[in-house]
């Protein structure tokens, strides 16, 4: 009876150890598991957006009664990323116009915006206007925010680094080229050349834009010519037909072109512009494989040739020879007889 006593005792015993070893981890995974899950909410607080990464200038501006102009400068603007520049009205019951503009690093002024002052189209309260512009020329820029009219007044200003200025036009992973250009007006026009290779039997597309802002009461529309030069006939000459005129900021005008040789191809562009200066970009993109290049070659012959003749070997033995051998083999002949007719004999006696 005492042993089976403490046989139910140890196996009670067991039991119970074993329970409360599970129950122990199963509470220290809910712990841990609590502890990650904390941890994880706790670093995705308070994210950093990706618009208040991109902000350079933030600020709302103190503008006074009448013409009053506000310069932001040491910008420094990088070649190729398009930037926009957000203006706004935050003071209630106020309205004004007002005018923008751009010096860059050559010390050359772009007329980038205006509120036209015959349309009533004033900047009013929370308003706010965007003027896009890509830069052709790195360096230290200055923007001049003119007030026009009106009585005192608070602007809030903003200058935000935007994408590329690739990327507001095409897909950029199909880019093999990329050329942006700063123009200045002048008599017959731009001239701008670019020589890049091509690879044959294949479609690319090209595309022209302009890429800096001009203010809306000047002329904004830039004639423009382009031919295409063939890689391996430098006399083969492609005129591009494309409308007559570059549109609005980033309304890019392309076509399309298929190759039928490989070489470097000679672009040629003529832009005449109404305004001082402008940015404009051109982008070449590799498309697709239009041919494998395969042509026909010409037929085979089918007509089977005549068989070759045998070969006939000739072997020529002096008659010395032949006598000998015929002697030879005479002999032998003579004594297996002979010795086959003496067997005979042998065996009858």
């Amino acid at each position: 009876m005492v042993i089976r006593r403490g046989r139910f005792f140890s196996i009670f015993l067991l039991f119970f150890l074993f329970f409360s070893l599970g129950l122990s981890l199963i509470i220290l995974k809910s712990n841990t598991f609590t502890m990650i899950n904390h941890q994880s909410i706790k670093s995705q607080s308070s994210p950093r957006t990706q618009a208040y990464d991109d902000l350079i200038v933030d600020k709302v501006y103190t503008f006074y009664s009448g013409k009053n102009t506000v310069n932001l400068t040491n910008l420094n603007f990088e070649k190729g990323i398009n930037y926009k520049f957000k203006i706004g009205v935050v003071t209630e019951g106020h309205s004004c116009h007002m005018e923008v503009n751009l010096i860059d690093p050559e010390n050359d002024l772009y007329a980038i915006y205006t509120t036209n002052t015959t349309d009533g189209n004033r900047l009013s309260f929370k308003d706010y206007r965007t003027i896009p512009f890509g830069i052709a020329v790195s360096g230290i820029y200055t923007i001049n925010f003119t007030k026009l009219d009106g009585p005192n007044m608070n602007i809030h200003l903003q200058i935000l680094e935007d994408e590329q200025c690739i990327q507001k036009i095409t897909d950029p992973s199909a880019i093999i080229r990329t050329e942006i250009s700063k123009f200045s007006k002048q008599a017959g026009g731009n001239n701008d050349i670019i020589y890049h290779y091509l690879q044959e039997q294949r479609m690319y597309q090209i595309f022209i834009a302009r890429i800096s802002a001009t203010r809306g009461d000047q002329l904004t529309n830039i004639s423009i010519e382009h031919t295409l030069r063939d890689a391996a006939d430098p006399h083969t000459l492609f005129n591009i037909s494309l409308p007559s005129h570059l549109g609005d900021v980033y309304s890019a005008i392309s076509y399309s072109f298929g190759t039928a040789t490989a070489g470097e191809y000679k672009f040629s562009f003529t832009y005449d512009q109404p305004m001082n200066h402008t940015n404009i970009i051109v982008i070449i993109a590799d498309k697709y494989l239009i041919a494998s290049g395969e042509e026909a070659q010409p037929p085979e012959n089918t007509t089977e040739p005549d068989p070759e003749p045998t070969p006939q070997i000739y072997v020529s033995i002096p008659s010395e020879i032949q006598l000998g051998l015929g002697l030879g083999i005479g002999v032998i002949i003579f004594l297996g007889l002979g010795l086959i007719g003496y067997a005979k004999l042998k065996n009858v006696v």
